[in-house]
């Protein structure tokens, strides 16, 4: 894949659970960038995902994952929640041969790199979404920003299409690395 994909789903997965150790008791119902989401709701969605990879690296169905996850991944402690998410995918991608399986996802079946990439590219992408929502330092490692769009770039015209993206909203002249890659989320950088 010609970067590194493990080790910058490890880097985003880790900045992931900074943020979310920074989310005040006050601060769990705040909307952010994803219409349907609040803050909550965009780190359960995260967290459930992160717990998934080692179930489906293992061959779980996504019919299966519900059942093997549980329904509540937060609990009491979301940041303690996090950084065990975080571990399991962390360390499922670490095993021999684990980008080699086939697995299932909700985008069908897919070979474990590129299940690396799409953990990967989401926790970098909300960890955005949820810096905008804390009103916190929003701006992603550059280096990061760079790998994901490479990455992403040959599919990126068929995000919209799958409906869990917004159309790319148009960008001025001169946009900088991170908000081309925003954009192709269908993230609006500068609303």
């Amino acid at each position: 894949m010609g970067h590194d994909v493990v080790a910058h789903h490890a880097r985003a997965c880790r900045r992931f659970c900074d943020l979310v150790e920074q989310i005040g008791p006050d601060q769990w119902a705040l909307p952010t960038p994803c219409p349907a989401w609040d803050v909550r709701a965009l780190v359960e969605h995260v967290v459930r995902w992160n717990l998934a990879v080692p179930h489906q690296l293992d061959g779980a169905t996504v019919e299966q994952l519900t059942a093997a996850i549980g329904a509540d991944v937060l609990g009491d402690d979301p940041a303690a929640a996090c950084r065990r998410s975080v571990d399991a995918a962390i360390d499922a991608f670490a095993r021999p041969g684990g980008l080699d399986v086939l697995v299932h996802s909700p985008a069908g079946v897919l070979p474990g790199t590129q299940l690396a990439l799409f953990r990967f590219d989401d926790n970098l992408i909300h960890s955005w979404d949820l810096a905008r929502a804390l009103g916190l330092p929003a701006r992603l490692d550059a280096d990061q920003v760079t790998a994901c769009q490479e990455l992403v770039e040959p599919t990126a015209q068929y995000l919209p299409a799958t409906g869990l993206f917004a159309a790319p909203p148009q960008l001025p002249a001169g946009a900088d690395a991170q908000a081309r890659l925003l954009a192709t989320h269908g993230r609006d950088p500068f609303a």
